[in-house]
């Protein structure tokens, strides 16, 4: 964050302090802004507004408008005309103007108040939100505008019969640049419109980053025009998958796959056998053989294939648990550990993960693990490459972690689908490992592992996953103020706020929905979800 821009801060958050009525109203928005302001009066829905986009050589913008197009008439009904700036002749027309800090934009178009506002002192995915006679949506980025939307459209509210949103300004930027949830398909298979759904609530909440888990000693779940992998029902064509991160780079959420290595393979070595150790006995073994070759060239085939559909600049290998005392008895392992020079089965792990980054640098790929005790980490791996995914709770106690990038995915608050955490004690967490080098912390991912699959359904999860949204976004916020927010935005998920609610923080009537919420007494879980919606009714 630049110099002028956190003077700006300081200096509006001492007017806030002051004159709170003015500056800091309570505001539906989350994750909450880090500067919001509300004038007197309202920018009206109605026919005669149009949509314009700027044109920046690309289609992104445009997808925007036609996605917050297709959001207001969802809402209030009103199917709004779309045009290009070029069209707009003078700034007598009712506009919502999306844009970015690199578009080249008429000052006519420019509200007089924004002309002290400079966007690019504002971190990637930061924007400006100016709406007054005109709605201006101003983005660092193309990322920055869509997220102004999404401000936007939180803020529509139905009073005096009529759908509109306050005059105000908003000054946003993440705090973490990876904002991400994970979900297992592997163990609770979830189809592409599960998974499609779930993208839209996280891009809705300004999350970035979809982890899924495609492959386990369960089950491998990507369609392979080589190998056959995958069993009846239960696995994402070619197709799909390339649907799936068509859909997520539209709302600006990068894709990041995992295809576990070298342990949690059963399912490969199901299929394949010959992928496993020579010695290998134990039907419940998940390794895969590191001294195989032809271990490699399975692996350079699947990279072949799918580097190309998952888009974005991470790799996800697993690399957790890996049982290698198998190894030892291998005689290829045995072979490959006296032919390179290793000293025993533990630098053959090494051995093998370095093998593995060098074929996805090969396709400009950052390769992920999960964290485990790694004291020679940093002299087998390429840093620059490798992201080290935090669980256990206990990369704090080593000092190799100051040497990589960290994604937090701690398993307490932050294995949704393992503990019963509350989005208070996701708040209050502190998700910076790296606190020498505090950016190098980049983010947080909660987990949902389908080996619970009683914890994964939208009452357990979705509270929690919005204070997710809140932490990685703003970092520092009230709880118990947020508890109010995050309980319309879960009823508005679930569909429980009607129109002449929608924009508004009722806390009588947000109570009332959620006593409303019923759970099956059947279910195992019946009383952690009635403690789940008696929890956020406490909070209020």
């Amino acid at each position: 964050m630049k110099i002028r821009f956190l003077l700006l801060t300081y200096l509006l958050g001492f007017i806030c302090l002051i004159t709170s009525n003015i500056f800091c109203e309570e505001t539906i928005i989350l994750p909450k802004p880090k500067y919001i302001k509300y004038k007197t009066g309202d920018f009206r829905i109605t026919d005669d507004v149009k949509i314009v986009f700027a044109s920046t050589g690309g289609d992104k913008l445009e997808n925007i408008a036609k996605d917050l197009k297709k959001h207001i008439f969802d809402i209030t009904g009103f199917d709004l005309n779309i045009t290009e700036l070029a069209n707009i002749k003078d700034r007598t027309e009712k506009m919502l103007l999306i844009t970015t800090n690199n578009s080249s934009l008429p000052e006519m178009f420019l509200p007089k108040e924004m002309e002290d506002i400079k966007l690019n002192e504002l971190g990637k995915e930061g924007y400006l939100l100016e709406i007054s006679e005109n709605a201006v949506f101003c983005g660092v980025d193309e990322a920055g505008a869509f997220y102004a939307v999404q401000s936007f459209l939180q803020m529509l509210k139905y009073e005096h019969n009529a759908w509109s949103v306050p005059y105000s300004r908003i000054i946003d930027e993440p705090h973490f640049s990876i904002r991400g949830q994970h979900f297992d398909p592997a163990r609770q298979f979830r189809n592409v419109e599960l998974l499609k759904r779930y993208i839209e609530i996280l891009a809705r909440y300004k999350m970035n980053t979809i982890h899924i888990h495609f492959t386990d000693d369960q089950a491998w779940t990507l369609e392979s025009k080589k190998y056959k992998l995958t069993v009846p029902g239960k696995f994402y064509t070619q197709d799909e998958l390339n649907e799936i991160v068509s859909f997520a780079e539209q709302h600006f959420i990068t894709v990041i796959p995992e295809i576990d290595m070298p342990g949690h393979c059963r399912a490969l070595r199901k299929a394949y056998p010959e992928l496993a150790c020579q010695s290998s006995g134990k039907k419940r073994s998940s390794v895969i053989c590191p001294g195989n070759e032809e271990t490699y060239k399975f692996l350079e085939d699947i990279f072949a294939e799918f580097c190309p559909i998952f888009k974005g600049p991470y790799f996800h290998v697993g690399a957790d648990e890996v049982e290698t005392h198998e190894w030892q008895n291998c005689p290829i392992c045995s072979k490959r550990i006296s032919d390179e020079n290793l000293s025993d089965e533990k630098e053959l792990y090494f051995y093998f993960l370095k093998r593995v980054q060098e074929m996805l640098i090969k396709y400009n790929k950052k390769m992920v693990i999960w964290w485990e005790y790694f004291p020679q980490l940093d002299k087998w791996l390429d840093k620059d490459n490798t992201i080290l995914q935090e669980w256990r709770g206990k990369a704090k106690e080593n000092s190799v972690k100051e040497e990589f990038k960290i994604i937090n995915s701690q398993w307490f608050p932050l294995y949704l689908s393992h503990n019963t955490s509350t989005p208070k004690e996701i708040l209050e967490f502190n998700p910076v490992i790296t606190k020498d080098i505090p950016e190098n912390t980049l983010g947080i991912i909660s987990c949902s592992w389908g080996d619970r699959k009683e914890l994964t359904e939208d009452i357990v999860l979705l509270p929690r996953i919005l204070a997710v949204a809140e932490k990685s976004w703003t970092d520092k916020t009230d709880s118990k103020e947020f508890n109010m927010r995050m309980a319309y935005h879960f009823l508005n998920i679930l569909n429980q706020i009607p129109d002449k609610q929608q924009g508004k923080l009722d806390k009588k009537y947000i109570n009332k929905c959620l006593k409303d919420i019923t759970t099956d007494p059947k279910s195992n879980l019946a009383s952690f979800k009635e403690n789940i919606i008696k929890y956020i009714i406490s909070q209020q």
